[in-house]
């Protein structure tokens, strides 16, 4: 989704509430240029959770971060499905960036496991070894 007039939205919302930047940023935990950066619209993504949050922090319903739909007589009513469409594309790159980074993390997991029981077998040769070497030891003693 183009958030292009996301940013100015989001800037007069704040400004009507005399936040400053700053605020705001302090209440997301990030830095004042970061939160600029939404503003002005130069990030790539934004979660959701990040929208509701800069929703909450504004007073607002975070569907109003998105602003009015450019329709005559469509407030209060479903936005064009074209909106609807872009904001659903914007939402399925996150959930396939998701699943990718979560594939990922399995392939890691199996990789490691394999490297776990790998180990194991090689302590538990050297401790059968040891085991035989001291047996051996024992013979000789006696």
């Amino acid at each position: 989704m183009k958030e292009r007039n996301v940013g100015p939205r989001i800037r007069r919302l704040r400004e009507s509430r005399n936040y400053t930047q700053e605020y705001v940023a302090q209440r997301l935990n990030i830095g004042a240029t970061a939160y600029g950066n939404i503003e002005r619209g130069d990030v790539k993504r934004i979660t959701l959770a990040r929208w509701m949050e800069i929703a909450e922090i504004l007073g607002v319903h975070y569907s109003e971060i998105f602003g009015e739909w450019d329709v005559p007589g469509s407030r209060g009513q479903l936005p064009p499905l074209q909106d609807l469409t872009a904001l659903a594309e914007y939402f399925r790159k996150d959930k396939l960036l998701l699943y990718e980074i979560l594939k990922n993390y399995k392939e890691i997991f199996w990789k490691l496991d394999e490297m776990l029981q790998s180990s194991n077998k090689a302590i538990q040769q050297m401790m059968q070894m040891q085991l035989d070497f001291q047996q051996q030891l024992l013979e000789l003693r006696r």
